[in-house]
């Protein structure tokens, strides 16, 4: 017997217009129930206390000064690094297009996976300066719900997976392992809101890869339809989470039959 069959509720921070067919499909084995997006207060408009406020507001602050939909987001997670070809290729992307700014999240000397993350190339934070910012760490919902973010370079991983949703910013997938490579095949694929960026057959990565990527979400033909496609989720993720919502009425449900108990 599996332990999932001893719970009644079985929680999961998802909502149902997202996982509709699949949600159903479980139900009729577990009681699982989407109650998502579960994602920080702030990014359904209610206050709350924020770690590392200094780094945070250095990057709204470098946000405000930036035109709407100009800034690329690059943050590919806590655990995985990119290695020091990853990292070139992806400065380099960069760099040539003088017209791109870009807000870059990375740790400086970090390991991953007894991996080291890979050095910038001499000169790029000079030569960058006046369009990019590099920080250690920043406060990610907020940045994503900022009006400047074009898209997203993200991992996939399911927070930022979420987030982005919330934000109803298209993304550039950039999966490594876990779960993340299947949320990069619904990202792109099923929900329609990014494109997927990926290695040559020998595990490189290649500026011309990352070019092309940027290119297609942000000025390429399919862009606007990504855009349009990264609002309607939003929207949907918003009304889950209303009264009414799914994902209330999930929780309503709930609270009424522990009460239902307790009486």
């Amino acid at each position: 017997m599996s332990i999932l069959d001893e719970f009644r509720w079985i929680f999961g921070s998802s909502f149902c217009d997202i996982e509709e067919s699949l949600v159903h499909s479980m139900m009729q084995f577990k009681p699982i129930i989407p109650i998502g997006p579960l994602v920080p207060p702030s990014m359904l408009k209610v206050g709350g206390a924020q770690e590392n406020e200094e780094e945070n507001d250095l990057c709204m602050n470098w946000l405000d000064k930036q035109g709407k939909s100009s800034v690329i987001y690059i943050a590919l997670g806590s655990i995985s690094v990119l290695s020091q070809s990853e990292t070139e290729a992806l400065a380099m992307a960069l760099e040539s297009d003088k017209n791109r700014r870009f807000l870059w999240v990375r740790k400086e000397g970090k390991e991953g996976w007894g991996r080291k993350i890979g050095e910038l190339p001499e000169g790029f934070i000079e030569n960058t300066k006046d369009r990019g910012l590099i920080v250690p760490w920043c406060c990610q919902e907020k940045v994503l719900m900022h009006p400047a973010i074009e898209c997203f370079l993200t991992h996939c991983g399911w927070n930022s997976t979420l987030e982005t949703i919330m934000a109803g910013v298209p993304i550039i997938a950039y999966p490594d392992w876990t779960d993340q490579p299947t949320n990069a095949i619904l990202l792109v694929d099923v929900f329609k809101v990014g494109v997927r960026m990926s290695k040559k057959k020998d595990g490189e990565l290649e500026k011309e890869e990352i070019e092309r990527c940027i290119m297609e979400v942000t000025t390429g033909p399919r862009a606007l339809a990504m855009k349009e496609q990264s609002i309607m989720w939003k929207e949907a993720a918003k009304k889950a989470t209303l009264s009414g919502g799914s994902s209330n009425m999930n929780i309503e449900n709930f609270i009424n039959e522990l009460k239902g108990k307790i009486v």
